[in-house]
């Protein structure tokens, strides 16, 4: 499958799937909370994009915060590329960083630290004869602003054994609330008219040299803290993405 994980946990790393230690709760609160059928191996994590419409990808958290704040446009541009439903941040640490990222030079106050559930702000996506979100137009009128789609952002605890702040019962909870922002969106049930949008920032590919320098990763310019490839093949259906800070 050719996993990559820029800082794995030790289980992880040994199995070469996402959430491997088996004190994590993440499949169990993927199951727990009706966002999966059954409840997921972590060896079948390459599951997930085919038969339940999510995607996993990691955040190297060896760099600087100022080192990781600067690949946030770098996963906006591939937020606006495969246009998931929703991009959900499993730990606050992670969320931080997005929303300092998003928040610089914002005309609406996004500069607060983030907090569980939905996150104030919101990436529209203008109209595309390709995007798969059909169910979320309101007319055939490409111009009609309603028929462009969102990527909304949400937050969860991490769902490491280790974090006691939280218990698994409170962390399912958390996902159960995953799980009715997504059905609003698909229903079309959801107000989204005051969260802040941010649009997608103009990024350059950067060269070799200045791709190690900034990101801190290899000379591979695809190679960068928010990948969201990593591990899949990513296509435009995907509904749902979860982004760890290991």
């Amino acid at each position: 499958m050719g996993t990559r994980f820029a800082s794995p946990g030790e289980q992880s790393a040994q199995i070469g799937h996402h959430y491997g230690n088996p004190t994590n709760h993440f499949w169990s609160c993927l199951h727990e909370s009706g966002l999966t059928s059954r409840r997921l191996d972590p060896r079948e994590d390459h599951l997930l994009p085919k038969e339940f419409s999510m995607g996993l990808t990691n955040l190297q958290n060896d760099l600087s915060k100022a080192e990781q704040t600067s690949g946030v446009p770098l996963l906006l541009e591939k937020v606006a590329r495969y246009r998931p439903l929703i991009l959900c941040f499993v730990g606050l640490g992670i969320a931080d960083i997005v929303r300092s990222g998003v928040g610089s030079g914002s005309k609406n106050d996004l500069k607060g630290k983030a907090a569980f559930g939905l996150q104030p702000y919101k990436m529209v996506h203008p109209y595309d004869e390709a995007d798969s979100h059909q169910q979320f137009r309101d007319s055939s009128d490409p111009h009609d602003a309603r028929n462009a789609s969102e990527t909304l952002f949400f937050a969860v605890s991490s769902t490491s054994g280790r974090v006691v702040r939280y218990q698994k019962a409170d962390k399912i909870e958390q996902f159960k609330q995953l799980r009715a922002v997504l059905r609003d969106m698909k229903t079309g049930g959801l107000d989204t008219s005051k969260l802040t949008t941010v649009s997608t920032p103009p990024t350059s590919t950067p060269t070799p040299s200045a791709s190690k320098d900034r990101l801190g990763m290899d000379e591979t310019p695809n190679e960068n803290p928010f990948d969201l490839r990593v591990g899949f093949t990513y296509e435009i259906e995907e509904h749902v993405y979860f982004t760890v800070l290991l």
